[in-house]
């Protein structure tokens, strides 16, 4: 009887070689075989590739998202470029999406939208601080063997990522309806949502009367020990006075006063819980999401934005260079652009969606207003002026 082993083949629809698969062979490196071993062989092949009857599923899913009603995708012609994308992924075996970055693991609860949109495709987030990502990222491209598709997290760690080269730039079929000043462009990465940082403060220990209505009044000594992160560090309380700072409106005496009357800490995280419980009084640059769980849980707690000190911070998404999984990756950025994700990235991210006409509660912060009070940053320039602001500020952060 003819023996037969094993040897490792690329998929037929994979010539790259990502995805490889056993097949049977005969000794000396002939590969056929007839009759019932031949069958088996196939299917086996078919099964471990995604199947030629799974490529056609997948494929006739991505058409039937496309058809009917389309105003969740903006129009009709932006539905059917996600179907050809969709088909794109299907036709490669793609059927996921490893997202790296909090947004992602934030922002769980919209993906089983999108894979009930695209059944055939899931969201697989994993998160890490964003210096750490970064890292990753960089060790993955530059040694080709990557296991993410995607960012999701803030625009300093992204616009980081675009400038070492370790975004593949594109434009998404949904991107017209979004303004500019919210894309990258290069087209590296897109900004379709951001959290507004305002004054988070207990009600049982102060009013909104008493909430500061400009830098001079915040410094002044009539508050003190509010927390905030170190503006030295470059994170939420640097990223939001850098609008002030680029409007000429901010002084390094102002930034010695946050010192001398606030309590800087490494991160305010933990601090949210002592704002429910009173220990912290008020927060200057606090997440209005984080409010609004909090808010929702009974916490005794108020959300005030102030324009000219509140800011609207940018969350950012963009596709890996060289991701595996690289046709719904970029699926995935461009649904994230779609009425559909924008009104999702509101009711269940309680993020602000960006994308002009996306209604968002009334009681939230009106974020056009945040915006017009000071010169907002363009994405592609936000790491320059942030490394310009850090350097400016140090005499009086250091």
């Amino acid at each position: 009887m003819t023996e037969f082993g094993w040897r490792s083949a690329a998929c037929p629809d994979d010539p790259g070689g990502r995805r490889r698969v056993a097949v049977l062979a005969r000794p000396g490196g002939r590969r056929s075989v007839t009759g019932a071993a031949a069958v088996a062989v196939l299917a086996l092949t078919a099964a471990a590739c995604g199947g030629t009857a799974g490529t056609a599923e997948a494929s006739k899913q991505c058409t039937s998202s496309a058809s009917g009603d389309t105003a969740w995708a903006g129009n009709a012609e932006n539905a059917s470029a996600l179907a050809e994308l969709c088909k794109s992924a299907a036709k490669a075996g793609q059927n996921q999406v490893v997202v790296y970055g909090a947004y992602a693991e934030l922002f769980r609860p919209i993906w089983q939208d999108f894979t009930k949109r695209y059944p055939s495709i899931k969201i697989v987030p994993k998160v890490q601080p964003p210096g750490a990502t970064v890292s990753a990222v960089q060790s993955e491209v530059s040694s080709g063997r990557q296991v993410g598709d995607a960012l999701m997290l803030g625009l300093e760690s992204v616009s980081v990522s675009a400038d070492k080269g370790l975004l593949q730039p594109f434009e998404p079929a949904t991107v017209d309806d979004l303004p500019a000043r919210y894309r990258d462009s290069k087209q590296r990465f897109y900004v379709p949502y951001g959290d507004v940082y305002g004054f988070m403060y207990n009600k049982d220990k102060m009013s909104e009367a008493d909430i500061p209505a400009s830098m001079a009044d915040l410094v002044s000594g009539k508050l003190k020990g509010f927390v905030l992160d170190d503006p030295g560090l470059g994170v939420i309380s640097a990223q939001s006075l850098m609008p002030i700072y680029k409007a000429n409106k901010l002084t390094l005496d102002q930034m010695r006063g946050l010192k001398r009357n606030g309590k800087l800490v490494d991160s305010t995280r933990p601090y949210y819980d002592r704002l429910v419980t009173g220990e912290t009084t008020m927060m200057p640059w606090a997440s209005h999401m984080r409010h609004l769980l909090k808010a929702q849980a009974g916490a005794p707690v108020a959300f005030k934005a102030v324009p000219g000190l509140s800011s609207l911070l940018y969350g950012s998404s963009a596709v890996i260079k060289g991701a595996p999984h690289m046709e719904a990756a970029k699926l995935w950025a461009s649904w994230m652009l779609t009425p559909e994700a924008q009104r999702l990235i509101a009711s269940k991210g309680l993020n602000t969606p960006l994308r002009p006409g996306v209604e968002i509660p009334a009681s939230w912060p009106d974020y056009h207003v945040l915006e017009n009070a000071v010169p907002q940053i363009a994405p592609e320039e936000f790491n320059r002026v942030l490394q310009e602001f850090l350097q400016w500020a140090k005499p009086a952060t250091s």
